[in-house]
């Protein structure tokens, strides 16, 4: 490093330091990073060199490294020099030669460094970054380079190198590898200090005995990203071939698909064969269908199904010969083709209204055979088709639209109150009263969700309404209403007992 004389003084920064060079790129380091500095300690009249470390390593914040040069540090980038200040208290009690003014700092390199578990027993230091943005997140399939080092200065072997291709979501993945490999990018190579208790965890991975620590050098060569498709890791789609264009089936076509089944860590084939069906009519397994209405024409893929997304329970009549119903799954998906049914909004008025009727009749099946997500897709196409996309309507025939969205929404309502979610079920209803005030079975569901969110109030005017617009006679609302009753009377009984006298009598007007 040269001279200050020989630098430009870019600027002078409020925490005590000045810029004497301008450093490359925008990448700065971070708390807890490995550091390479070189820094020269200068008397203040004279300029007199009275200290100099060259290829100095440090951690970025440790409390061994003077507080200024922390915060210098932290702010610069590679290849940067500073002109940093620090009092002398703060030079002598971290090793440093007190005479100096101030010291030039200039940050040679710098090794990100991750506390994966944060514990301190799986540090991850980033020896090479990778090429592009795409991660592989939490659930994809990785192939990656693995050695075993020493945790000598000099790392000697002790397992050579080996390519591995692993699912992130098996559980033979220790959970810090999880962690480094979410972040890491095509061409990234880190290596990972394990302490004792996280080598035994390497176990299973590299099939030999380990103990102590050990460093791991990993280098992500490639990866395929998965799709958690019900965010529980039950059903998690690999594209294995893309499709042709952007239309996907969605629910209601006719779709063909080329399909077969394998329990998980098993290659035999259970069952191989051709599969039409009508998506969202609750003819397949769950999962089976949720997967082939993401998928264009011409795609492929690998499906991880939990057994109770394949043929477990309700879904055990739709299982095919020889694969049974109590097992995790893999199936191999292929959509050969698909048809889907003419959007509503493109029909004759008569025909749309038709097919509306026909989507709501078959939810209406499927809710009375407890089907309620498949009940909820078809209730959703109905409701949607004629919304916005029509505005050739008369007054006349949006009274009609609005009527049958209006029972649709009270439908869906019904729906995500079987399957637990209050608040889309007090959403929707409130939809279907917008649309209709008077509607009284669209009152009563959202009656029954203020309720059940307890709203008690809102809950006895809702349902009072419906009892007032001809559901009065419903032996299910006036059983409501008494529930709601008590359940507020308990409450304001309860309410009463929480305070005292004295503030039960403080409003009432005072004698004399």
């Amino acid at each position: 490093m040269g001279e200050q004389e020989k630098h430009k003084v870019v600027g002078l920064r409020e925490d005590g330091w000045v810029t004497l060079r301008e450093g490359e790129g925008w990448q700065r380091a971070e708390v807890g990073d490995d550091m390479v500095i070189n820094a020269v300690g200068r008397r203040s009249e004279e300029k007199t060199e009275v200290d100099r470390r060259d290829s100095l390593p440090l951690i970025l914040g440790d409390s061994s490294v003077p507080a200024s040069w922390n915060e210098a540090l932290e702010s610069m980038a590679k290849g940067e020099i500073a002109k940093v200040f620090a009092a002398e208290k703060e030079l002598e009690a971290t090793g440093f030669d007190r005479r100096a003014a101030w010291y030039e700092l200039e940050l040679v390199s710098w090794i990100p460094r991750r506390d994966l578990m944060h514990d301190g027993t799986a540090i991850e230091h980033l020896l090479k970054d990778g090429e592009g943005w795409e991660r592989p997140g939490r659930i994809s399939e990785v192939h990656l380079r693995m050695e075993l080092l020493s945790t000598d200065p000099n790392p000697r072997e002790i397992l050579p190198s080996i390519e591995k291709t692993l699912a992130t979501e098996s559980p033979n993945v220790p959970e810090m590898l999880r962690r480094s490999i979410d972040s890491l990018k095509i061409g990234s190579v880190v290596r990972i200090h394990c302490m004792a208790m996280r080598t035994k965890e390497l176990v299973k991975l590299f099939d030999a005995p380990l103990e102590g620590e050990v460093q791991l050098k990993m280098e992500l060569l490639q990866f395929s990203k998965m799709e958690d498709i019900f965010g529980d890791e039950s059903s998690v789609r690999k594209v294995l071939r893309e499709g042709l264009g952007f239309e996907k089936p969605g629910v209601g076509s006719e779709a063909t698909c080329q399909i077969s089944y394998r329990k998980q860590g098993d290659a035999t084939v259970l069952w191989s064969g051709s599969l039409t069906f009508v998506t969202g009519d609750g003819v397949t397994s769950e999962g089976i269908d949720a997967a082939v209405r993401r998928m264009k024409r011409g795609e492929k893929c690998t499906l991880y199904l939990r057994k109770d997304r394949a043929f477990s329970d309700r879904y055990s009549r739709f299982a095919p010969q020889g694969v049974y119903a109590e097992e995790d799954l893999v199936a191999e998906i292929e959509l050969l083709d698909f048809n889907r049914p003419p959007a509503e909004w493109t029909l004759p008025f008569d025909e749309a209204i038709s097919a509306m009727l026909a989507r709501k009749d078959r939810g209406n099946e499927l809710f009375n055979e407890g089907w309620y997500n498949e009940a909820l897709g078809h209730y959703d196409r109905a409701e949607k088709r004629m919304t916005s996309c029509r505005t050739d309507l008369d007054v006349q025939q949006r009274t009609v639209v609005d009527s049958i969205r209006a029972t649709c929404l009270v439908n869906m309502a019904a729906c995500y109150e079987k399957l637990g979610n209050l608040k889309e079920m007090l959403a929707h209803a409130d939809r279907a009263v917008f649309l209709e005030p008077q509607n009284a079975k669209a009152l009563f569901r959202r009656g029954t969700a203020h309720m059940k969110l307890g709203n008690l109030q809102q809950a006895l005017n809702d349902v009072r309404f419906a009892a007032d617009n001809g559901a009065g006679n419903y032996p299910e609302v006036r059983s409501r209403m008494k529930e709601i009753i008590v359940k507020l009377s308990k409450e304001e009984r309860e309410e009463r007992e929480k305070y005292p006298l004295k503030f039960r009598n403080m409003f009432k007007k005072k004698e004399g």
